[in-house]
């Protein structure tokens, strides 16, 4: 049977400037770029400046968060005595964790300045929506850096990994993360067909917690992970947002029977 080979190297270019560039921090890279210029677009009740002030305090805190993210699945799920703290060139992020911070920073800071020109539910919708060129690219990234492997499989679909861990590298697994960016852009194109105009305001980010949690969830099952053992670290970081998704669905629901 015949699977298809993945060669291509994580490392892009090896010497710009002493630095290693990789493939993955392309992709990143790009996807914050999509997601800024996408948020600008859609966030027309916003000033530049507020927007732009809104952008880095997330980006600053999706960082951090991630960082901690990481920090927490290798303390809960890996070997603490391996972690180091400072070697963020070496990798190590949960965009999860970072996603959750980030979102409860933006809100607390929203809520203390009383910005009542844009309601929090609202600038929440304008996150959830600029959201998936990062989420999508990240994944892509995931796919050319050889890592965020899924479980081994017979199927034609198998991709072997060339530049994966030696224990990995000569058998046929499921792209996972090609999987994810599907459903991704799957997920979000069918809130977007399902979303209204007179959608009451965190309509389309209640949504895309509930549909991006659960299509994370599922598909943990085809990674790495899961060998393990039930629950993984990204089912387990999944659960906030599935639970966010559902108070907020229930809340817009209460919403539109009183008024009715």
């Amino acid at each position: 049977m015949y699977y298809f080979f993945w060669k291509i190297h994580p490392i892009l270019c090896s010497n710009f400037f002493d630095l290693q560039i990789s493939w993955y921090s392309c992709w990143v890279f790009l996807g914050w770029v999509l997601s800024f210029l996408y948020f600008d677009n859609i966030s027309k009740s916003l000033t530049r400046l507020k927007a732009d002030y809104y952008k880095i305090v997330f980006f600053i805190f999706f960082f951090l968060g991630s960082r901690l993210g990481f920090y927490i699945e290798v303390i809960l799920w890996g070997d603490p005595s391996k972690l180091q703290f400072v070697a963020v060139q070496e990798g190590g992020f949960s965009g999860q964790v970072g996603g959750i911070i980030a979102i409860i920073v933006i809100s607390i800071i929203h809520l203390i300045q009383a910005n009542d020109k844009l309601p929090l539910l609202l600038l929440l919708d304008y996150i959830a929506i600029a959201g998936l060129p990062s989420i999508v690219c990240t994944r892509i990234g995931n796919f050319f850096n050889h890592e965020s492997l899924g479980i081994p499989t017979t199927r034609l679909i198998g991709v072997i990994f060339s530049h994966a861990t030696s224990s990995k590298n000569n058998i046929p697994l499921h792209p996972v993360q090609l999987y994810e960016a599907a459903g991704y852009l799957l997920g979000y194109s069918l809130v977007l067909f399902l979303n209204r105009k007179d959608s009451p305001k965190g309509e389309f980010f209640s949504k895309i917690c509930l549909i991006i949690s659960l299509i994370r969830f599922v598909l943990e099952y085809l990674k790495e992970d899961i060998e393990n053992g039930f629950p993984s670290p990204g089912q387990c970081f999944s659960l906030p947002f599935l639970l966010a998704g559902i108070l907020l669905t229930f809340r817009n629901r209460r919403k539109k029977v009183s008024i009715n």
